[in-house]
C-alpha cells in the first residue's frame, strides 16, 4: 500500500494500474488489521489509503481517511496519534481548509510531553507553521516556529527535509517584521537542511540569503519538480518573488 509514496519520493512514476493494485493491498491490509484487532495496523493500512488519495489529489479523501485515524485516540502508540494530525493537517492545508488545519494541528501537539517523539512532532509542528502563516496567525506562527526549532535540535539537527516548509513560512515572517534575530535563526536552520538534499540545495540557499532572483533562476530551473510533496513549497516561493516583485519567465 505504500508502494506510491516510496516510488513518488524515489521520482519513479506509476501506472494507474499499478495505483489500484496498491490500493487494493492497503484496502486489504487494513481488512486483515481489523479481524485481528490490531488498531494501530489499521491506522497504517488508512495511512496507506490516505497517501495514495494525496497522490490522486483527493485531498478530501485523505482528510477522512486521516480523522479516521485520529478517532482512535490513545489506543493508538504515541507516534501514530502524531502522525494521523500531521496527514490531517497536511492535507486540509493543501486543501485549503485552514481552520481545520489550525485545530488539527494544535490538538496533535498538546498531546506531545517534552522529551517525546521530537522527530515526528517535528513534522506536525512544520505544517501547523505553514497553515498558520496562510491564516495571517503570525504571532502563533512565530511561537510554533521556536517550539519546531526546539524540537529539531532535541532530534539532534536530524536531516528533517519535511520540516523545511515550516522553517521557510517562519522565515517569510522574519522578513515581514525585520525581525534580523529570527532571520539569522530561520536562515541557517533552512540553510543547514536544505543543503543535504540536491533536489532542493538550490531554492533553500536562495531562501536563505534572501536571494529571491537566485530563488526564481532555482524555480524555473526546477519547474518539473512540482508533485504531492511540494505544492507548499511552490506557493511560498512563489509569494517570496511577488512580495520582491521579481518575476519568473521561463
Amino acid at each position: 500500500g505504500f508502494y506510491p509514496f516510496w516510488a513518488r519520493l524515489g521520482g519513479v512514476p506509476l501506472t494507474e494500474q499499478e495505483m489500484q493494485a496498491a490500493q487494493e493491498s492497503a484496502k486489504q491490509g487494513l481488512a486483515i488489521a481489523e479481524e485481528i484487532g490490531d488498531l494501530n495496523l489499521q491506522s497504517a493500512a488508512l495511512d496507506a489509503l490516505g497517501s495514495i488519495a494525496q497522490d490522486r489529489g483527493q485531498w478530501d479523501v485523505a482528510m477522512e481517511l486521516g480523522n479516521r485515524r485520529v478517532a482512535m485516540g490513545p489506543r493508538l502508540a504515541l507516534f501514530e496519534q502524531i502522525d494521523a494530525h500531521a496527514v490531517v493537517t497536511w492535507s486540509a492545508t493543501v486543501a485549503g481548509d485552514l481552520e481545520t488545519a489550525d485545530r488539527v494541528s494544535g490538538a496533535g501537539l498538546a498531546l506531545i510531553q517534552p522529551q517525546q517523539a521530537p522527530d515526528w512532532a517535528l513534522h506536525l509542528a512544520a505544517w501547523r507553521v505553514v497553515g498558520l502563516v496562510l491564516s495571517g496567525k503570525w504571532d502563533d506562527a512565530e511561537r510554533v516556529a521556536d517550539r519546531a526549532n526546539a524540537l529539531w535540535l532535541e532530534a539532534g539537527r536530524l536531516f528533517a527535509g519535511y520540516a523545511l516548509r515550516g522553517f521557510t513560512a517562519a522565515l517569510i515572517v522574519a522578513h515581514g517584521r525585520r525581525d534580523e534575530v529570527r532571520i539569522a535563526r530561520w536562515s541557517e536552520v533552512v540553510d543547514a537542511i536544505g543543503s543535504q538534499f540536491e533536489s532542493r540545495r538550490l531554492r533553500s540557499k536562495a531562501v536563505a540569503q534572501w536571494d529571491v532572483d537566485a530563488l526564481a533562476r532555482a524555480m524555473i530551473a526546477d519547474r518539473q519538480n512540482t508533485g504531492i510533496g511540494q505544492y507548499d513549497y511552490l506557493i511560498t516561493h512563489l509569494s517570496i518573488c511577488a512580495d520582491a516583485g521579481v518575476l519568473l519567465d521561463g
